[in-house]
């Protein structure tokens, strides 16, 4: 097999599988549209492993598997999909975790289970293919394209509010794809003004956006933001998550809390495109991370529903999660990157489980639950588990993501690199301590304890039905692959982490274009340039050698 095809392949297999399970006979009750797209979504997992199988890990800051095809020639635009190890990692925890959440979808989804599954395979389609893209404007239509699929999830199998929060998410995130949409084409304009051609490739608006002055690299970094920031989301864009989060099926909600688009297109895209404004905006960048980590840490300590609890706790790491990539230090890059893989495992295993016990109970309210693990031992197992994962006990792979991402910001400054340093460290650090408690307080109260359940009628009879069954089989093969990834890379995670360096390194060291045209390009502008380049380069290695 032609490696290059991979990816195309991954693409494809999705798709006709989406038409595949809409085109599956409807019955009522019936599980063979779940069953279909569960095999079929086994397809790009088997697909992924064998990329990963052929990656070059030791070159991977170059893109590799790498797929071209002429689309749009008109504006420069081509079909072009590949990877390297940032998003060949994101790429393996989407094609690990989507099949988990349909798997978990059989048998609960009540109504409508074609449409339903075929929603999940077209969201799977698309973040495949964002994560791929090495052409700007690919990139931009899978993102857009995953609100389609997201906005249905929400609006037709959602809880009470669903209509209202499918209508925030799409508004929320479309306005942004909107700022994201204008500053990319001016980026393009601005390579056909400067080189004479006009492309959306990755490298030539590297190329267009490190050739613009300050001021203009700001304004461009700003329209980047608007878009990302609400992905990610940041304060003070967070609002649409909770209730989306909420309101959605749970593998829905999954889908929407595991995969960071917003964390991977400001990495992807602001971090290497635009230098000088993240040399002068990043202070104040800093700052809104700090308020969403702790923010959203002390909102998570009230909140009653367990999914609004998860929602805010995202916020507060995802805040930890660009905080450490503005330190720009090789170490915090490093830990960003290792907080979007492993808390897409952790989130994810946290959500099913909340939808295991609502599935059961009826309710997600902390105020009608407690002491379960002694009707549901299993699953109080993995709850403590995937617990301590988040809360980074040593051992388990939330450790090491806070771990280099609290001192890649420390040590931010000076010789290190970067602008941060101790000031944004430590309050990040509480933060980190307030999450703790509270995740800990949740299963203190949920799991252990006096044994108390809400009251459960049976339909037909107005009389108490019997004590729920612990984890079936089903429910078993959903979280024990997470578990044992999680303890995975937790204990070993050397590999990742050494197949990140060249990307990462890349990344914060891009070719800065020092010159500067027109009258904008003055000395202040040329100085700035310069000092990062010095920033960027003069980090020692060391410091994350240590933590490998």
């Amino acid at each position: 097999m032609n490696s290059n095809l991979l990816i195309p392949l991954m693409l494809l297999a999705t798709m006709v599988g989406a038409l595949l399970v809409l085109a599956v006979p409807r019955r009522d009750n019936d599980r063979t549209a779940g069953m279909l797209a569960f095999f079929v979504s086994l397809l790009p997992l088997a697909l992924g492993v064998l990329m990963a199988v052929h990656f070059n890990y030791q070159d991977g800051g170059q893109w590799q598997e790498v797929f071209t095809a002429a689309w749009i020639p008109q504006l420069g635009i081509r079909f072009s999909v590949g990877v390297d190890s940032i998003s060949l990692w994101l790429t393996l925890l989407t094609v690990v975790v989507t099949p988990l959440c349909i798997l978990d979808g059989i048998g609960k989804v009540r109504h409508r289970h074609n449409e339903f599954y075929f929603w999940m395979l077209l969201m799977y389609f698309g973040l495949i293919g964002m994560f791929c893209a090495t052409d700007v404007m690919l990139f931009y239509l899978f993102f857009e394209f995953t609100l389609i699929p997201m906005f249905f999830l929400i609006g037709i199998w959602g809880g009470t509010e669903r209509r209202r929060a499918a209508g925030k998410f799409f508004l929320y995130a479309f306005t942004g794809s909107v700022f994201v949409l204008a500053s990319l084409i001016y980026l393009a304009w601005v390579h056909d003004a400067k080189f004479g051609t006009v492309s959306f490739s990755l490298n030539a608006l590297y190329k267009a956006g490190q050739s613009l002055s300050l001021t203009q690299q700001c304004l461009v970094f700003a329209g980047l933001l608007i878009g990302f920031a609400i992905k990610v989301p940041l304060f003070p864009v967070h609002t649409w998550l909770p209730l989306a989060l909420t309101e959605s099926p749970t593998p829905a909600a999954v889908m929407m809390a595991t995969f960071k688009l917003g964390a991977y297109g400001l990495i992807r895209f602001a971090l290497p495109m635009l230098p000088l404004a993240v040399q002068r905006l990043t202070p104040l960048l800093a700052v809104l991370c700090i308020i969403s980590i702790l923010y959203a840490a002390l909102v998570s300590w009230v909140q009653k529903d367990m999914k609004k609890l998860i929602a805010y706790s995202l916020v507060s790491h995802l805040g930890l999660c660009v905080l450490a990539m503005l330190a720009l230090t090789t170490t915090g890059l490093t830990g960003s990157v290792m907080i979007m893989i492993n808390q897409g495992l952790t989130v994810a295993a946290l959500l099913l489980i909340i939808g295991m016990i609502q599935e059961r109970y009826g309710t997600r309210n902390l105020k009608d639950v407690s002491g379960l693990f002694l009707r549901l031992p299993a699953l109080g197992f993995f709850v403590g588990f995937f617990v301590i994962a988040t809360v980074a006990v040593p051992g388990l792979n939330g450790f090491i993501s806070e771990l280099l991402s609290l001192l890649g910001t420390y040590v931010s400054g000076g010789s290190h690199g970067g602008e941060l340093g101790p000031a944004y460290a430590i309050p990040a650090a509480l933060g980190m301590i307030v999450g703790a408690l509270y995740m800990l307080y949740w299963l203190g109260k949920v799991f252990f304890g006096p044994l108390e359940e809400p009251v459960r009628e049976s339909a037909a009879a107005s009389a108490p039905v019997g004590a729920p069954r612990d984890l079936n089989f089903r429910e078993w093969l959903v979280l024990a692959p997470l578990a044992v990834l999680v303890l995975i890379l937790g204990i070993y995670p050397n590999p990742l982490l050494r197949s990140l360096d060249p990307a990462v390194n890349k990344i914060r060291a891009p070719d800065v274009a020092v010159e500067m045209s027109g009258p904008s390009g003055n000395r202040s502008e040329m100085a700035l340039a310069a000092r990062h380049k010095l920033l960027v380069k003069r980090s020692p290695q060391v410091v994350a050698a240590s933590m490998r």
